[in-house]
């Protein structure tokens, strides 16, 4: 029984971007998936040629398992649409009723067709499996990583460089790939820095992650931390290794919050040692090495740790919980099940991603993609995006089968050309980051004072509401006047009408300022605002002192330009003022103040930051991140 090693810290923070989502097309190109169960060790043993060795994928030709999945969801999909179109135009059957109450989206197919797809799967095992001797034995003494039949019909294996065309050659071979090796993506900042709890906080009821199954393929998780439910580092002692079959069993995994997982490398391995000491070591405990991956799960979903350093445990809403009551904030989606995939092994890259992304297509290991999960996030890539990578096949593959695909695009630096792969797969989510203050959360826009002499030329930052029209390209001025009452009581809803406030005559053609907290909803502040005649509306983040602004929502029908700033840029405003009468809400001192667009003060011409083609432009690319082959400002990435 050997014991895991403690190497995560008891605060994670990182990069990693979450999203649950959508069907895409299927990429064209063939791929295929592969038992978790089987992959390290057919042909593990075999000779490797006395050459240096090279990882590549063998490409087969028949389709994957994926694209008979896929192609049977399409026609579940046509007879949901069908059905619809049929009800919709047949409103009062009572049928039509009971139809239209269902889902619009076929999310699986039916008991004949998963049969169908299985059985495609078995052939391709088999297939594969007559070819393997073909490629381990004395011609070409190569030695098989894994293989894969779900998302990518292919054998991954190490190899001398000069058998290539002898493996080219061989019945059923379509190509032979290299394989790109991937690496972490850089990480920075918390959960709350994301300003997550604008998710929370969505109608009707907040999005908390419910019944959504997310694999992170990464470099495994922490399961002991409380932040996933676990007893923090009491637990530690007693975590071991399972891949010996006389191990005790796990009391820590799995749990309701991690109820499954998969170790596929190993702590020795890399993917740019191609000896045998650095191979893949499969174990099913996930348990995390270097801390990357309980980093993004943590920013995925983790429920959040107090300052007394236990689980957090209350409601995720617009008021909860307190960030001043936590050490780590939850993720945006802290209800969600997460599934560890582990590629990396305590240090070096990866090879091993199309294998996890087949374990995410069937974590069952049977040939059912009906029980595919819902989300795969990547916060893992290389710098090129090859077409023909096996990784960014797979991708597109998963992804047609109905999962959501998400990957990082790239820390290359501020240049064209440079998109990150498994991010360039069709059909996917390709996640880059767009700049920020370094110092509290990202922003879009900013609240500029112009006089009186204490706040001229301050620059407050500030978040647009959700809706919230820009103000113009040239920004929008204006006196400010406090709302009276300061946080809008009584709330009104999203749906309004809105009453306006008691000193509407002096808010019409001014910039209403209005306190957040009382249990008022962004709604009734900046509605009784705009039914007030204000030109613009101010929130500011009043009952949380310290904390950033986050996206307020708004009702669907505002049309009033509305930002949120933070408590101490509200103070600095009316220290400015000398203090707002109760009654009519004037400044003792006048206050006027320009609110303008602010993607993070950053301006970039066509060659990166400070290029004279296109100066004054706003940006939000931060210099750390690296760009599709698009034209700036007009788009970043394929598909972000």
């Amino acid at each position: 029984m050997k014991l895991k090693r403690r190497l995560v810290p008891a605060f994670v923070t990182s990069f990693a971007f979450f999203c649950l989502g959508s069907v895409v097309p299927l990429q064209s190109q063939q791929a295929s998936g592969t038992a978790a169960r089987q992959l390290v060790t057919d042909g593990a043993d075999s000779p490797l040629s006395r050459q240096k060795g090279i990882t590549v994928m063998v490409e087969l030709r028949d389709a994957p398992a994926a694209q008979a999945y896929a192609d049977a969801l399409k026609s579940a999909q046509a007879q949901v649409d069908s059905q619809r179109n049929y009800a919709l135009a047949h409103p009062k059957l009572r049928s039509s009723q009971t139809l239209l109450s269902r889902p619009a989206v076929a999310t699986t197919i039916n008991a004949s067709a998963a049969k169908q797809v299985a059985s495609v799967w078995r052939q391709l095992d088999s297939a594969q499996r007559a070819l393997l001797p073909s490629l381990t034995g004395g011609n070409v003494g190569g030695r098989v990583l894994f293989r894969a039949t779900r998302a990518y019909n292919g054998i991954a294996m190490v190899v001398s460089p000069d058998k290539i065309a002898q493996i080219s050659a061989l019945p059923g071979v379509k190509a032979v790939h290299p394989m790109h090796p991937k690496f972490h993506t850089a990480a920075f900042s918390d959960v709350d820095f994301l300003g997550t709890r604008a998710f929370w906080a969505k109608p009707p009821f907040g999005i908390h992650g419910e019944n959504i199954r997310v694999a992170d393929i990464d470099s495994g998780l922490d399961y002991i931390h409380a932040n996933f439910g676990g007893p923090g580092s009491s637990g530690y002692s007693i975590v071991t290794d399972h891949s010996s079959p006389t191990s005790a069993p796990n009391p820590f995994f799995p749990t309701p919050k991690v109820p499954g997982g998969f170790d596929f490398a190993g702590d020795n391995y890399d993917a740019n040692q191609t000896d045998p000491a650095h191979a893949p070591a499969p174990d099913p405990d996930p348990f995390d090495c270097g801390g990357h991956g309980t980093g993004t799960a943590s920013l995925i979903a983790g429920y959040g740790v107090t300052t007394a350093g236990f689980t957090y445990s209350g409601s995720y809403d617009a008021a909860k919980p307190a960030m001043s009551n936590l050490a780590i904030s939850p993720g945006m989606a802290p209800t969600a099940k997460l599934y560890p995939l582990r590629v990396f092994g305590c240090s070096g890259s990866t090879n091993l991603v199309v294998q996890a992304i087949e374990w995410a297509m069937d974590p069952n290991g049977d040939g059912n993609l009906n029980d595919h999960l819902d989300v795969i996030n990547m916060s893992l890539g290389s710098n090129e995006g090859y077409a023909d990578d096996a990784d960014d096949v797979a991708a597109s593959n998963a992804s047609a089968i109905g999962i959501l695909v998400c990957s990082a695009a790239g820390n290359a630096g501020d240049t064209f050309y440079v998109h990150s792969s498994p991010a360039a797969a069709a059909g996917t989510l390709s996640c880059a980051a767009t700049f920020n203050d370094q110092n509290g959360f990202i922003f879009d826009s900013s609240v500029t004072g112009n006089s009186p002499a204490a706040i001229a030329g301050q620059k407050f930052s500030s978040l647009y509401g959700s809706p919230s029209p820009s103000v113009s390209a040239g920004g929008l001025s204006g006196n400010i006047v406090y709302a009276v009452p300061s946080d809008g009581n009584p709330d009104q809803g999203t749906a309004g009408p809105y009453t306006p406030y008691s000193n509407s005559a002096q808010i019409a053609g001014k910039i209403c300022l209005v306190d957040r907290g009382g249990g008022i909803g962004f709604a009734t502040k900046v509605g009784r605002a705009a039914a007030s005649g204000a030109i613009a509306c101010i929130v500011d983040n009043f009952n949380n002192p310290g904390a950033d602004p986050i996206v307020m929502a708004l009702a669907a029908s505002n049309t009033l330009p509305a930002v949120m700033i933070t408590r101490s840029a509200r103070d600095s405003i009316v220290a400015a003022a000398g203090s707002f009468d109760p009654v009519t809400g004037l400044p003792a001192t006048t206050v006027t103040v320009t609110i303008k667009n602010d993607n993070g003060s950053v301006t970039r011409g066509p060659n990166g930051p400070g290029s004279a083609a296109g100066a004054g432009s706003s940006d939000t690319v931060p210099s750390y991140t690296s760009r599709g082959p698009r034209l700036p400002d007009s788009a970043l990435k394929p598909d972000i």
